[in-house]
C-alpha cells in the first residue's frame, strides 16, 4: 500500500479524535456552567434569603400578621356577635323576583317612593334585627382566612343590600317627618361600615367604601326635611369618622401582605397549585405551570429576590400610606412603577402585587365624603340654632362642633355662603381648587340626587374636579314626570 493511500486512511481518525475532543471540552463547558449556575443558586438563595428573613423579623417585631392564621381576629362570643342578625336581615330584604328593589333610588318620583316605604315596613322585622345587630359589641363573620385567596365574602353582598336597605329606611322616616329615626337608621349604616374595616382584605376596603358611599347617598333629603334634632346628629357625626376608613386601608395593606408571602410558601411547596391561583383556574395553562415550577424548582434564589422584592414593596405601601396625601402620591406612583423595572427578581411580584394608588385615592375621597357630612350637619345646626348659615367654618366652634381638615390638602375644607345655601368641598385627588366643578368618576356619589339643569356641569375630562358636598333640591314637576 502507497503512503498516499495509508495517510488517506488516517485522516478520518484523526478528524474523529478531534470532534471528540470537542464532544468532550463542550461537555466540561457544560457542566462547569451547571455547577457554577447551581453554586451561585445556592449562595443566592443563602444570601436573599438571610436579607428575607432579616425583613420578616422586623415585621414581627412591629407585631404585624405574617401567616393567615394571623388574621383570623379573637374568638367572638356567640351573644356578642352582630353577625348572625345582620345575615338574618339581610335574607329577609332580599328582593323578590318581581317586587321593587332598594337599589331604586328615584325617590322623588311619588308613586315609587310610595312603593318603596310599604315595601320598608313589610321588611320591619329586618330592621329590628339590625337594631340589635348596632348594638352588640362586635361582629364576625367567621371568614376562613387562612384560605388565603380561596376565601370567600358571601358576607359583602350582603352589606351592600343591607345598606341599600338602612338608606330608603332613612328616607321614610325622613319623608314621614321622623327625623331622630331616619337619622338612627343612618347611624346604623355607619356602623354597618365601620364593622367591615376591620377585614385584612383589599377588597373588603373597597365594599366598605361603597356601603358607605350608599349609606351617605340619602343624607342631604334627610337634612332637607328638617329640623334636625341635635342629639342624633351628634351621634350621626360620632359615627363618621374618616380615620376608620384610612385605618381600614392600612390594616387591608397588611392582609394582603400577608396573602402574597403565604403565596410565595405556596409557590415552593406546589407550583401547580399556585398556577391554578395565578390563572384562576382549575386547569392552568400548561406554560403557566412549567414556568412556575422552573422557577422554583431550578432558580431558588430569584424567588428569594423576589420575595424580598414583594416585602419591600408592600412596606413601602404602607409607610407611603401613612403619609399626607401629597407626599403620598408620588411615593405610591414610585412604588407603582418599580413593579416593572428589570431587576434581579419581580416575576412573581409584578403578578401578585395589587396596585394601590386607586384604592388610596378612592378611600381618601370617601374621608372626605364622610368629613363634608360631618361639616354639612353641623352647618345645618348653626342655621337651626342662630338663624342662619355661618360665614365661615370656624363659627361653627360656637357648636363645639369638630373641624375636619380636607384630606388632599391637610387645610380647612372650601366654603362659601351662596344665596340661601352653601358650597362646600373638597379639592380631590388633584389636589387644585376647580371652583365646585366635581369630580367626575365620583359625581354620581356626591352629587345630589336631584340636580337642576342650571347647575349641572359641563365639563367633559377625567381628570380633576373637587368632590362636592350637595345639597338636596327639590325636582319640578317636569323631572318628575
Amino acid at each position: 500500500m502507497s503512503e498516499r493511500n495509508q495517510g488517506a486512511g488516517r485522516m478520518p481518525t484523526f478528524a474523529r479524535a478531534t470532534r471528540w475532543r470537542g464532544w468532550v471540552s463542550a461537555a466540561y463547558i457544560a457542566i462547569s456552567l451547571i455547577l457554577l449556575t447551581a453554586l451561585a443558586n445556592i449562595l443566592g438563595t443563602l444570601y436573599y434569603g438571610r436579607l428575607v428573613a432579616r425583613e420578616t423579623s422586623a415585621l414581627r417585631a412591629e407585631g404585624k400578621p405574617l401567616i393567615l392564621s394571623e388574621l383570623t381576629g379573637a374568638p367572638v362570643a356567640p351573644g356578642d356577635n352582630a353577625a348572625p342578625l345582620y345575615r338574618q336581615a339581610a335574607q329577609i330584604v332580599s328582593a323578590p323576583e318581581n317586587g321593587p328593589k332598594y337599589g331604586d333610588r328615584d325617590w322623588f318620583t311619588p308613586s315609587k317612593l310610595a312603593v318603596l316605604m310599604q315595601r320598608v315596613d313589610a321588611d320591619s322585622q329586618a330592621l329590628q334585627l339590625v337594631v340589635k345587630a348596632t348594638g352588640k359589641p362586635a361582629c364576625d363573620f367567621a371568614t376562613d382566612w387562612a384560605k388565603g385567596p380561596a376565601a370567600h365574602f358571601p358576607h359583602y353582598e350582603e352589606r351592600r343590600e343591607l345598606a341599600r336597605f338602612l338608606r330608603t329606611a332613612a328616607i321614610t322616616s325622613a319623608h314621614r317627618k321622623d327625623m331622630a329615626e331616619a337619622l338612627e337608621r343612618l347611624r346604623m349604616g355607619g356602623m354597618l361600615v365601620n364593622r367591615a374595616l376591620g377585614e385584612p382584605a383589599l377588597v373588603g376596603q373597597l365594599v366598605a367604601i361603597a356601603v358607605d358611599g350608599v349609606v351617605l347617598h340619602a343624607l342631604p333629603y334627610v337634612i332637607a326635611q328638617g329640623p334636625l334634632p341635635e342629639q342624633q346628629v351628634r351621634d350621626l357625626s360620632d359615627c363618621l369618622d374618616g380615620k376608620a376608613l384610612h385605618e381600614g386601608f392600612l390594616r387591608s395593606l397588611q392582609g394582603e401582605r400577608v396573602v402574597g408571602l403565604d403565596f410565595f410558601g405556596l409557590v415552593r411547596a406546589s407550583p401547580q397549585r399556585a398556577a391554578q391561583i395565578a390563572d384562576g383556574a382549575l386547569h392552568p395553562s400548561p406554560f403557566t405551570n412549567g414556568s412556575l415550577t422552573v422557577y422554583t424548582r431550578l432558580l431558588g434564589a430569584l424567588v428569594c429576590a423576589d420575595q424580598l422584592k414583594y416585602i419591600r414593596y408592600m412596606n413601602g405601601v404602607e409607610d407611603s400610606a401613612r403619609l399626607p396625601w401629597r407626599e403620598a402620591q408620588p411615593a405610591l406612583q414610585a412604588l407603582e412603577d418599580s413593579i416593572g423595572t428589570k431587576t434581579i427578581g419581580g416575576a412573581l411580584t409584578s403578578i401578585i402585587a395589587p396596585v394601590f394608588q386607586s384604592v388610596f385615592a378612592k378611600t381618601n375621597s370617601q374621608v372626605a365624603g364622610r368629613e363634608l357630612a360631618k361639616l354639612a350637619m353641623g352647618l345645618e345646626l348653626h342655621k337651626q340654632r342662630f338663624g342662619a348659615y355661618p360665614e365661615a367654618l370656624a363659627q361653627l366652634k360656637r357648636l363645639d362642633w369638630p373641624m375636619p381638615d380636607d384630606p388632599f390638602t391637610g387645610q380647612a375644607f372650601i366654603y362659601r355662603r351662596q344665596e340661601e345655601g352653601f358650597l362646600l368641598y373638597s379639592v380631590g385627588p388633584d389636589g387644585q381648587d376647580d371652583g365646585g366643578r366635581p369630580v367626575r368618576w365620583i359625581r354620581n356619589r356626591h352629587q345630589p340626587f336631584h340636580e337642576p339643569r342650571s347647575r349641572k356641569s359641563t365639563a367633559g375630562a377625567d381628570e380633576g374636579g373637587d368632590i362636592l358636598w350637595s345639597q338636596w333640591c327639590e325636582p319640578t314637576p317636569a323631572d318628575t314626570s
